[in-house]
């Protein structure tokens, strides 16, 4: 079987990691594999295309913050991508991100109901049922459950149509688009998700839950003693001898809780120290000045698993203050290193933090945007007694066993297969 997977990136973030592990799945099952990309690079093993240009990349990018039609712009590179598949005729195409400033989704979905081909697309935000947003819940709107329009964040929010509102045609266009005779079947990685789908746009489609995966060897208590990156970690003004609340995004937008750190940050005593992964330059030089934060150490993105791996295990509690997430492998990381997590209750978030709907010893799930709870959850993981803080590691790695990745995408290669057969 010939399966294509189509994504923004195809090795960063957590989706590209996903997409690789999902292609080397695919060939170790015996079937052969490709990845369709909009930018930055591939490995040199895979067998691979990317669509875009530089030229074309920003030319969506302008052409988004003038006209707002982001999604239906990137013709030549769509029309370029339509060649490369029916050059390979693929038995199954695997979507996964498809904004990203690279793709027209007019164009391949109506290249996608003339060949017939199975499709299986797998939601990691909202944008796909949305008029312009990823991500919606965390400011109360509801339009896109009958007509996006006036869109209160198209200036401020990914994917920033700064001179145009044009959501209410991005809305139609997508409910056209997903109109056709379409082999499709939706995957999400959170029942939260799922529901979703239920009130959207795509709600004719059959929806099957499969949830995100980790290494659980990448991922591991024994990330602890890598000797040399503590030295480095030390050398960016991390002191391990205090407890440290660790967070990791990949961009610190509003959405993923910023303030929240810095309002704790302000209250924790100096046995404390906050460090905070993904942060930028600009943000980075923000916190500096702050003067009230010198218990918080904001670093840029690493893209060293190693790095990543020995901050969650040595870290006392992992924080993850989203107002709004999918199902967050942050949180999976965190719990794969023994590290407990604390979470609002928002989004797809606590679901790896939950078993038939009861929180478990691994975390705490706290009410939205309630900063008190949020401090008090932190001291309280972080000042229980060192034989209670050892049982709750174990939890946690043992929670963490329900997410490896080989048992959570192996549910793919039997999806593949059924929509084949």
């Amino acid at each position: 079987m010939k399966i294509v997977q189509m994504n923004t990136v195809c090795q960063r973030g957590s989706v590209g990691r996903i997409l690789l592990d999902l292609y080397q799945l695919q060939e170790t099952n015996g079937h052969t594999a490709f990845a369709v990309y909009g930018r930055e690079s591939a490995p040199n093993q895979i067998k691979s295309f990317k669509m875009t240009s530089k030229s074309s990349f920003y030319a969506h990018v302008i052409g988004t913050f003038l006209t707002g039609r982001h999604g239906f712009m990137s013709n030549h590179a769509t029309k370029r991508c339509i060649q490369y598949l029916d050059q390979i005729k693929p038995d199954l195409i695997h979507l996964h991100n498809l904004h990203g400033f690279y793709l027209n989704i007019s164009l391949l979905f109506e290249y996608l109901e003339k060949e017939q081909i199975p499709i299986v697309y797998t939601l990691h935000d909202c944008w796909s049922f949305t008029g312009h947003c990823a991500f919606f819940d965390y400011i109360d709107c509801k339009k896109w459950k009958t007509q996006c329009e006036h869109c209160p964040i198209h200036r401020t929010n990914y994917p920033y149509a700064l001179l145009k509102d044009a959501s209410r045609v991005n809305y139609n266009q997508k409910a056209i688009a997903y109109k056709r005779n379409l082999k499709l079947t939706m995957v999400t990685p959170s029942k939260w998700l799922a529901d979703k789908l239920s009130d959207s746009i795509l709600k004719q489609y059959p929806v099957k839950v499969i949830h995100n995966g980790i290494d659980l060897v990448a991922f591991h208590p024994q990330k602890a003693n890598l000797t040399i990156v503590k030295e480095t970690m030390e050398k960016r003004g991390i002191d391990f001898q205090k407890k440290l609340v660790l967070g990791v995004a990949n961009v610190w937008e509003q959405r993923k809780g910023l303030a929240y750190f810095v309002n704790l940050a302000k209250r924790l005593d100096d046995s404390y120290q906050v460090v905070l992964v993904g942060v930028s330059s600009k943000q980075k030089k923000f916190l500096a000045k702050e003067g009230s934060l010198r218990s918080l150490v904001p670093m840029e993105r690493t893209q060293s698993l190693d790095e990543l791996a020995f901050l969650y295990a040595r870290s006392t509690v992992f924080l993850n203050p989203t107002l709004e997430d999918n199902f967050p492998t942050t949180n999976l990381e965190a719990l794969a290193c023994g590290t407990p997590v604390i979470t609002f209750d928002t989004g797809g978030s606590k679901e790896s933090l939950i078993k038939d709907s009861v929180p478990i010893l691994c975390g705490r799930v706290i009410p939205p945007k309630d900063a008190d709870a949020l401090f008090l959850a932190v001291k309280e993981l972080a000042e229980q007694s060192q034989e209670d803080l050892e049982v709750m590691r174990i939890a946690c790695r043992n929670q963490a066993q329900k997410f490896d990745k080989k048992d959570c995408y192996q549910n793919y290669i039997e999806l593949y297969e059924e929509l084949i057969k």
